[in-house]
């Protein structure tokens, strides 16, 4: 797990290197976190995948699910289920996500 909020923070500070970058666990049985950037919430990541929660990064989110599958497919031991999870999900629109504020 600890390793996996490596991969995260590693992947979300390549995308957003002149911010403040934080990542938030929110759920350990399901590894999931989220991540804020300047203290506002643009990404859950977790077994089920990434999860986008500002409509103006939606291209962030993606390009930090990428990271995250070059980040696991370079792990031994990272099971098959984390594996697919980012492998076939599809980022939801964050349209619908009226209590983000920018």
């Amino acid at each position: 797990m600890i390793d996996f909020v490596r991969a995260v923070r590693r992947a979300a500070g390549t995308i957003f290197p002149d911010e403040d970058v934080v990542v938030r666990l929110k759920d350990i049985e399901a590894w999931k976190v989220e991540v804020l950037v300047d203290a506002h919430p643009v990404v859950d990541v977790g077994l089920n995948g990434v999860g986008c929660l500002a409509p103006d990064f939606a291209g962030a989110c993606d390009m930090i699910r990428e990271n995250l599958l070059d980040w696991l497919e370079e792990q031994p031991n990272v099971t098959t289920q984390i594996y697919d999870a980012f492998s076939e999900h599809s980022i939801p629109d964050a349209a619908d996500t009226p209590d983000w504020q920018p």
